[in-house]
């Protein structure tokens, strides 16, 4: 009897129903992860892009003289003996300068210097109280930053005024929350920002809508209304005029009352102003992509007069620290200003 013939060989596993592979299926499925692959690989590139140059680009701060809290301090006994017809001036002048690097003094590279006026004026109104107008009058403006003297004096002298409102009792006393920016003016408020370094209420004394005592610390935001403090920071820093693409920025402020003192001829309030910016991350297009750090502070003294209420002088220091790294360099800058006023009542 012949030998049974042999077993079929074993057939390869077959796929399962639906999963069948050929070889234009597979060239299509790796072309179609190709593109998922490549844009993986882009994200890593830009996410590793970035983190190289924040870990190259130093991370700035300043130290800040905050107002301090002390207990047991006197009322200060403010009061609001204004009427209609009234009219103050605050004389400023405003001194900026700015270098790449560190090895000079900033009031030494390129300068901003600016005189100007706040004229502030007492109206009755149709109901029997008081509104004060706060104007700026530019009288000069000068220097070698780029792009700021023209902007900041075009911004000024256009009319009208960049001014501001505050509504009165009949007996003087500010209305609480009256306190406003001609809506008018709204768009040329950066120029004041620039010269002020974000400190650009003019309605504000610094003072809040209560009373207070010597020693007592209040934040920044409970008496004034600041605008763009983080643009002016980040103009300084990258002397760039157009804001897109760089990080948005945060801010803190503080004011203290720090005693009571006889200040060019009125016997006023002294306070203590201190406020901290900063910005960092990374800048993206339509700016020259890379990463920001940038850092500033201002302190100075503000005096208040006890009969008026009115903002009777001003003493800042401002300080701006910043790197803005690009691929192919790193535009370190350290910018300084120093503004001055003194209150004198008109006529």
């Amino acid at each position: 009897m012949a030998d049974p013939a042999p077993p079929p060989p074993p057939s390869a596993p077959r796929p399962p129903r639906g999963t069948t592979l050929t070889a234009k299926t597979a060239a299509k499925s790796r072309s179609t992860l190709f593109p998922v692959v490549l844009g993986a690989a882009c994200v890593a590139i830009l996410v590793g892009g970035w983190f190289l140059l924040r870990s190259r680009t130093p991370k700035h701060d300043l130290d800040v003289f905050w107002p301090v809290t002390r207990e047991g301090g006197e009322a200060v006994p403010l009061g609001h003996a204004v009427r209609a017809g009234d009219a103050f001036d605050m004389k400023l002048k405003v001194r900026t300068g700015v270098v790449l690097g560190e090895a000079v003094d900033p009031m030494s590279g390129m300068t901003l210097d600016a005189e100007l006026r706040f004229e502030h004026t007492l109206a009755a109104t149709d109901d029997g109280a008081l509104r004060s107008t706060i104007a700026a009058r530019l009288d000069s403006c000068y220097g070698t930053l780029p792009f700021l003297p023209p902007l900041i004096s075009a911004a000024m002298r256009a009319e009208p005024p960049l001014q501001f409102f505050v509504d009165r009792d009949a007996d003087g006393s500010p209305r609480k929350g009256t306190a406003r920016l001609d809506p008018a003016v709204e768009g040329r408020r950066v120029a004041l920002e620039y010269l002020f370094s974000g400190l650009s209420d003019l309605s504000t004394t610094y003072l809040p809508p209560r009373a207070v005592r010597v020693g007592e610390v209040w934040d920044l935001n409970e008496c004034a209304q600041l605008g763009g403090i983080v643009e002016a920071v980040r103009t300084l820093a990258t002397l760039q005029a157009n804001p897109a693409g760089f990080p948005a920025g945060t801010w803190r402020g503080q004011v203290g009352a720090e005693g009571l003192e006889d200040h060019e001829g009125a016997r006023c309030v002294r306070l203590r102003i201190a406020l901290e910016t900063k910005l960092e991350g990374p800048v993206v297009a339509p700016a020259e992509p890379g990463a920001l750090s940038a850092v500033a502070k201002v302190e100075g003294t503000a005096w208040v007069a006890l009969d008026t209420g009115v903002l009777w002088g001003l003493d800042t220091r401002s300080e701006v620290r910043s790197t803005y790294k690009v691929a192919r360099k790193s535009d370190e800058r350290w910018a300084r200003q120093f503004v001055t006023g003194t209150t004198k009542r008109r006529g």
